[in-house]
């Protein structure tokens, strides 16, 4: 189903409680969606939203056009390395048996092997990819659903990279990108949709609180990652 994002709204306007913006979308039949985001979010996005600057100065490269074959190439092993572990991870809880929730179509690891496939990079390369063994304490389910949270904000600003990265001649008809693509024109439900769980799963303080503090040492540990190896 095609679904488009018409704006954001201040919850205020509509009288929503504990939210601090709506999700407005309309799909394919023109039908206007509202998604409500549940205080966990709106507490993740604030203690987030100053870490952003350091998640995506990777990025620079891309949106001058002074990037590389390899050097893309480079940051995706590096988008692996990282990533992988933290889905490895997830998939490993019983906590999602609960959960009307299906964490296998969002795994971003498999979408960059295709990438790397599609550039040539053999089965055997990519099981030497060196995996981050660094990552922040994630013990419980509520501080994986922090690290998801990173990983699943991504999506969104995926879109623009993958705009952009039509504009570089290595990459044929966009084969190589689906990882920047993941969702397409569903990024945004499946956006709401996590952000359902995440309220439904972090519904007291201290869960929230958990679930930030997760969050915030992925986007640290992410950011260092990259900037060691970069």
């Amino acid at each position: 189903m095609s679904t488009a994002v018409l704006f954001l709204i201040p919850a205020k306007i509509t009288n929503a409680l504990n939210s601090s913006y709506i999700l407005v979308v309309k799909n394919e039949k023109s039908k206007v969606i509202l998604h409500q985001f549940p205080p966990v979010v709106h507490a993740l996005r604030e203690k987030t939203m100053p870490l952003h600057d350091r998640f995506t100065s990777w990025s620079s490269e891309i949106f001058d056009g002074s990037i590389s074959r390899d050097r893309y190439l480079h940051f995706l092993k590096l988008f692996y390395g990282f990533y992988t572990p933290l889905e490895r991870l997830a998939l490993a809880r019983d906590e999602w048996h609960g959960l009307s929730f299906n964490l296998r179509e969002r795994l971003k690891s498999s979408l960059i092997e295709n990438d790397m496939l599609a550039f040539g990079v053999s089965e055997t390369e990519i099981g030497a990819v060196r995996l981050c063994n660094s990552l922040p304490e994630m013990k419980s389910f509520v501080q994986i659903l922090g690290g998801l949270y990173v990983i699943e904000g991504a999506t969104i600003g995926g879109q623009h990279i993958y705009q952009k990265l039509h504009d570089l001649k290595f990459l044929n008809g966009g084969d190589g990108a689906s990882f920047f693509r993941s969702y397409g024109d569903r990024v945004m439900p499946m956006w709401a949709a996590f952000c359902k769980m995440l309220g439904q799963v972090a519904n007291d303080d201290q869960a929230i609180e958990e679930m930030v503090q997760s969050a915030v040492n992925t986007y640290n540990s992410l950011g260092s990652w990259l900037a060691r190896l970069s």
